[in-house]
């Protein structure tokens, strides 16, 4: 993550004509509080022993990758909560739950999640998904290891494959970008 981290200070610091020798005298440029990873792969539904939260929610264990590298990095489980569906649009509003398992530590984020049909195009996913805090929320609910006493926002933007759903029973298709801006 260090190197994620200069590396990425490095490119906004190029991008403003600036360089690392531009910096005050620092041992080591400050890490960066955005950590951006992708919940990708198919989650099967969790049994109730395996799931971090009770039922009703709904919850799947997919992989996380660092978003700029595609590493391996852990697992996050998505458990969703009240979902409401509009029959006239297709659109779908439910209160989420993500548990990022991370190596030196686990995050746990909320929000309430958007969840569309796609119209056009996009093959192997069936609806787009967002949740966009509003400045200033906190979406994390907790943290340990690094994590412990963090907040800050959780925004998740992706595509989904509710194709094997099944009223909750099935599978879960994701390919979501979380990006965790810590405070």
């Amino acid at each position: 993550m260090k190197c994620t981290a200069i590396k990425l200070s490095a490119v906004i610091l190029a991008g403003l004509g600036l360089s690392l020798a531009a910096w005050p005298a620092l041992a080591a440029p400050p890490a960066d509080p955005t950590i951006v990873v992708v919940l990708e792969g198919v989650g099967d539904l969790l049994d109730e022993d395996d799931a971090p939260l009770p039922e009703p929610a709904l919850c799947y264990e997919a992989d996380l990758f660092n978003a700029h590298t595609g590493s391996f990095i852990g697992t996050g489980i998505d458990c969703l909560e009240d979902i409401v569906a509009d029959a006239d649009t297709g659109i779908i509003t439910l209160d989420r739950t993500t548990f990022f398992s991370f190596p030196h530590g686990e995050l746990v984020a909320s929000g309430v999640t958007t969840v569309a049909p796609i119209l056009e195009g996009s093959p192997g996913f069936t609806h787009v998904v967002g949740d966009i805090p509003a400045s200033g929320f906190n979406s994390i609910v907790s943290g340990t290891k690094r994590f412990a006493n963090s907040t800050g926002r959780v925004r998740l933007s992706g595509a989904v494959d509710l194709s094997n759903f099944d009223d909750g029973a099935g599978s879960v298709g994701f390919n979501c970008v979380f990006v965790i801006d810590l405070d």
